[in-house]
Order: C-alpha cells, then sequence, then structure tokens
C-alpha cells in the first residue's frame, strides 16, 4: 500500500525534533513537545486517510473511491478506539484481531496524543515533555507499521 503523506509528516516531525534536542529552556521543550502533539495527531489522522483511500482504490470503482475518500475529510483527532471503529467499517476481522493483539503501551500512546490534542485545542495545559513526545512518537510508529502489516 501507498501511504503518499505519512513520510512527508513523519520527516516534519523528525526535524522538529532534531531542532529541539539541542534547546535546554525546559518550558520551550514543553511548548515544542506540544506542538509535536498536534503533528503526531495530524500523522495519525493523515494515515488512516491513506490506509482507506488505498484499501479502497484496490477494491472498489473509482466512484466509490471518490466517495470514500471525501467522507475521511471529516476523520479527526483519531484514538485507537476510532482508528479500530474506521478498520472495523471496512474489514471487520482484521479490525478484531488488532483488538486482541495490539499492545497496551500503544493505545496509550496514541489515546494519549489525542487526549493531549483536545486539551490544547481547549486551550488547557498540558505536562507533556520532549522526552514523553519523543516516546509516543516512537510508540505511534510502531501501532502503525503493526496495523499496515495486517493489511499485506
Amino acid at each position: 500500500m501507498i501511504y503518499a503523506r505519512r513520510p512527508k509528516i513523519e520527516s516534519r516531525i523528525n526535524e522538529v525534533f532534531k531542532h529541539a534536542s539541542g534547546v535546554t529552556d525546559l518550558w520551550f521543550q514543553s511548548e515544542v513537545a506540544k506542538y509535536l502533539c498536534i503533528l503526531m495527531s495530524g500523522l495519525l489522522e493523515e494515515w488512516c486517510r491513506d490506509l482507506v483511500q488505498s484499501y479502497s482504490h484496490k477494491r472498489a470503482q473509482p466512484q466509490i473511491v471518490i466517495y470514500i475518500t471525501s467522507r475521511m475529510d471529516s476523520f479527526y483527532n483519531p484514538n485507537l478506539e476510532k482508528i479500530l471503529q474506521l478498520i472495523r467499517s471496512f474489514a471487520p476481522n482484521i479490525a478484531e484481531n488488532l483488538e486482541e493483539t495490539i499492545e497496551p503501551r500503544l493505545k496509550d500512546a496514541v489515546d494519549s496524543i489525542s487526549n493531549n490534542r483536545k486539551q490544547l485545542a481547549h486551550g488547557k495545559d498540558v505536562g507533556l515533555t520532549l522526552n514523553r513526545a519523543k516516546d509516543y512518537f516512537v510508540r505511534t510508529k510502531t501501532l502503525i507499521e503493526f496495523i499496515e502489516s495486517k493489511f499485506k
């Protein structure tokens, strides 16, 4: 499957981590971590869109793919349950397998990204460090790769 948007967003996130790692101001690191949380949420959104588009492109007529792709425009801020609901809507057997096999630490990372993004969007502060954001990013990439492996 081709995931066109994922590499670009991951590269952007990696660049921010690279530049932020040299900063010693903990407050500024925390602010950068919040920005990275928003980018990671965007990564999950765009990856889900790519997953659905790629999956449907192989199995449906072009008009159906256009419809499905347009419906994904309203898919925002996914936590693991929303991702599984999405997968369940077109591949219930894969979703069921994922529910049984996804490690809790991967679920926690994705759910934390979603929760933090919600809090930030409503002007609330979150106690996010650069190291914690990096951990979330590593776990998110692991989750994405694990889910992608189920569609091969």
